[in-house]
């Protein structure tokens, strides 16, 4: 059975990534891609609240022992399958797990001005994901 405890703490990880991701993203769209360092401040802490993100689902499906997702993208479809999150949401974090596959294996072909607009998006979608996972949570262990 999933931990409530590991499932808030891996969400406080990510709470602090999408922090750091918006202190970078504050500059503005304009002014972005001048900026290397707000830049790579957003690539890395994007990489990590995807990677997070998928550890923490990775974590809900090996201890419901749902089995083994082929792909970090497969963790998402595990999740949606048992009600965990929603299509949308499963759909949207894919998505991310490509931004972070781009930004692990591509990073100097990671254009600014994409990746300004993906993680502008990508806070919400990872926000919407700890949203649903942690209700999920809460309402298995009886909190709910």
């Amino acid at each position: 059975m999933t931990r409530l405890e590991l499932v808030a703490f891996k969400a406080s990880r990510i709470l602090g990534r999408l922090q750091r991701i918006r202190l970078g993203l504050a500059i503005g769209a304009e002014q972005f891609p001048c900026r290397v360092d707000f830049v790579e401040q957003v690539a890395f802490n994007m990489l990590l609240a995807v990677q997070e993100s998928v550890d923490l689902g990775s974590h809900i499906v090996t201890d419901e022992g749902w089995g083994a997702p082929a792909s970090l993208g497969d963790t998402f479809t595990f999740l949606q399958q048992h009600g965990v999150i929603s299509a949308e949401t499963a759909a949207a974090m894919q998505q991310g797990t490509k931004l972070r596959n781009l930004i692990a294996h591509a990073y100097g072909d990671v254009d600014p001005n994409k990746l300004f607009v993906a993680a502008t998006a990508g806070i919400a979608q990872i926000e919407r994901f700890l949203a649903e996972t942690g209700a999920w949570a809460t309402a298995r262990s009886g909190g709910g």
